[in-house]
């Protein structure tokens, strides 16, 4: 089955999107994504919202920090994602790198929701 380059790029945009909005585990959203590689110009955005979603779970207990900095990560090395806005992707570092940044908690998640707020 032949797949054209407008059918490529829409898969691409859904797994995309699904990690984003954690629709999928981490580890099989990784691995659908080495499908499409890592040079791309940016497909689609995270936003505020985006993140604030996934922290708001944290909060609930719905997904661990160590979940949350995996699915920071994922997004953030990966070129075919981009973020809407400079704090944006500056919260998604942050998530992404809890060594250099500090271990995710619910007090810095509540800042990070509050400084995602419009």
């Amino acid at each position: 089955m032949h797949i054209d380059g407008a059918q490529r790029t829409a898969r691409h945009v859904s797994v995309l999107t699904d990690v984003i909005k954690c629709r999928r585990p981490i580890a099989e959203s990784r691995m659908l994504l080495d499908a499409f590689g890592w040079d791309s110009d940016p497909l689609v955005a995270v936003t505020p919202e985006d993140v604030s979603a996934v922290l708001r779970d944290f909060i609930a207990g719905v997904v661990t920090a160590g979940f949350v900095a995996e699915w920071a990560e994922t997004l953030e090395c990966r070129d075919d994602v981009d973020a809407v806005d400079q704090i944006t992707a500056g919260a998604i570092f942050a998530l992404a790198n809890p060594v250099l940044e500090g271990e995710l908690d619910i007090p810095a998640a509540r800042c990070l929701i509050a400084l995602l707020s419009p």
